[in-house]
């Protein structure tokens, strides 16, 4: 079993333990999904690439998403992301990453077939995992431990912390 890193990839991980003793990620706050072909023949956008906004993350911890305050809309069709040409879903998730938090970018996007530039300023993905949000503890159960899982009733400060990470309403 072998695994090979781009050399570009290891560049930037080598750059950023130097200069910040840690690995930094840039975040938007939004779900990309392909384009597919199918979409952009119903769009009339044969010739579109690009990653269409499947959500887009309301809050970021305590404060609102990069993405909710920069502006992006679902159906967003993100055609280019700080003057890199985006083809997928997988090449926006790519070149956030490598951007630096903190950075104001710019984003092409064609929305309701017009194109717009949405500013976006890039937060720390770490910053996802470190932030106000605190999931709730499990209640103790009754369990059956040969299935592995364990079930909980969900109260209604369960249900407001998930709704304000996931901006989705839990009903």
């Amino acid at each position: 079993l072998g695994f090979s890193v781009p050399i570009n990839l290891a560049k930037l991980v080598i750059n950023q333990l130097k200069e910040n003793g840690k690995v930094q990620r840039g975040y938007i706050g939004l779900t990309p999904a392909d384009l597919t072909p199918e979409m952009r023949q119903v769009m009339g956008l044969e010739n579109v690439r690009g990653a269409i906004v499947q959500t887009v993350q309301q809050r970021f911890g305590s404060t609102t998403s990069p993405a909710a305050r920069a502006g992006f809309q679902i159906g967003d069709i993100i055609t280019s992301f700080d003057g890199e040409d985006i083809k997928d879903k997988d090449d926006l998730y790519i070149t956030a990453a490598y951007t630096p938090p903190g950075k104001l970018v710019t984003v092409k996007v064609l929305r309701n077939g017009e194109p717009k530039d949405l500013r976006v300023t890039l937060a720390d993905r770490e910053g996802l995992f470190n932030s106000d949000l605190v999931l709730p503890q499990a209640i103790p159960v009754e369990t059956d431990s040969s299935m592995g899982i364990e079930v909980k009733g969900i109260n209604s400060r369960d249900r407001q912390a998930i709704s304000d990470f996931s901006g989705e309403t839990l009903d």
